[in-house]
């Protein structure tokens, strides 16, 4: 077994969930303008360290789960990159230890520019978060717990913690308004664990959808997609959000889609690629809208400063996030593709309004 050629490394990476740690990054860096400080050179170095960390996390899920023997036979979780013997575990291991010390470098630096202090217990519970979810001796995504340290870091920690290292304070602001982001993602997790209940239990793998079991485990779907919603809702009426956050609500058809889709589905080993049909697998499904958002590629287009200075003209009110498609990414090959995402950005100024990432430029659905 060698050392994997890149495009092994490329699906060891899980490259198309990195928009979870992009989408809350963003939301902070957007918190952060409206206080009147922003720092670009800054939030790239977050960017950096986060991706680090995700990186890492994957590979560290990979390759203890390896040991445990979780992503055996007809599991399909993880990247199995180990199991098809295109990576060797001693390569893995080598690469997460890399990952670490360099975002551990970058935090550091962080910490040391923007002086909140702070940040370096958010840093440490992250990294906790990453390592043990399934290191032993903690290991706490086998006991149920995934779930809630996801939330918890792809939302208040990733939002606050960006806001504060670039705004130099933390602010109750961009924790209250991650809430949604952070249920979302960690919708995510849950729903991908519901193709590997059978095998998650044979390992002893006590996810929280083994811990319901079939069919009870679909009333963890519906409980995520219900507390997204009434995040929203709360946040509208503690005047976090403006009103018009409340046009989200309409995602609850989509909901009930999936909720069907998954109660018509006998065997949920096929809710990992259903959909394949009409074109969908299981991540596509979850983040379908009946609004289509419009990805085209930004190249030549603005630079990221740019970006946020649009950001901050348009008086950004709400960011609701976080499931998108795999295919997100393609347009980097093919910037005619339309791409449905559960990811709506939404301004003041709804005439025409276009906000560009450093990949991708959203284009109001509503004009």
């Amino acid at each position: 077994m060698s050392g994997g050629s890149l495009r092994a490394w490329v699906q060891a990476s899980r490259a198309p969930f990195f928009v979870a740690t992009m989408i809350p990054l963003g939301l902070g860096g957007a918190v952060s303008y409206s206080m009147g400080e922003w720092r670009l050179e800054r939030w790239l170095l977050v960017l950096l360290a986060s991706f680090l960390v995700h990186l890492a996390t994957n590979l560290a899920n990979d390759y203890f789960d390896y040991f445990e023997g979780v992503d055996d036979g007809d599991s399909i979780g993880g990247s199995r990159v180990i199991q098809e013997g295109k990576i060797a575990p001693e390569q893995i291991k080598a690469v997460i230890v890399a990952l670490y010390v360099i975002a551990l470098v970058c935090g550091v630096w962080i910490v040391w520019l923007s002086k909140v202090w702070g940040l370096a217990a958010l840093m440490f519970f992250s990294f906790a978060s990453s390592f043990f979810y399934t290191a032993p001796p903690i290991k706490y995504g086998y006991y149920g717990l995934g779930e809630v340290f996801v939330g918890i870091n792809m939302g208040p920690v990733m939002v606050a913690g960006t806001n504060a290292a670039l705004a130099g304070s933390f602010s109750s602001k961009a924790f209250w308004v991650s809430v949604p982001i952070g249920i979302m993602v960690a919708l995510i997790l849950y729903y991908q664990s519901l193709s590997d209940i059978d095998e998650d239990r044979a390992v002893g793998k006590m996810t929280l959808a083994v811990r319901l079991g079939k069919p009870t485990a679909i009333w963890g779907v519906r409980a995520f997609m219900a507390a997204s919603i009434m995040s929203i809702v709360a946040l509208v009426q503690y005047g976090f959000l403006k009103p018009l956050a409340l046009v989200s609500i309409v995602t609850v058809f989509q909901s009930l889609k999936i909720d069907a889709m998954i109660r018509s589905t006998e065997d949920w080993k096929e809710l990992h690629d259903k959909g394949s049909g009409s074109g969908l697998n299981s991540t596509e499904l979850l983040a379908e809208t009946p609004i289509r958002i419009r990805l085209i590629k930004t190249y030549p287009g603005p630079n990221i400063q740019n970006c946020f200075n649009n950001l901050a003209q348009h008086d950004c009110r709400l960011f609701v996030s976080s499931m998108f498609r795999p295919s997100m990414f393609r347009p980097i090959l093919d910037e005619r593709r339309l791409v449905e995402g559960l990811c709506w950005i939404w301004f003041r100024d709804l005439e025409g309004f276009s906000v560009a990432t450093p990949f991708f430029r959203f284009h109001n659905p509503l004009a």
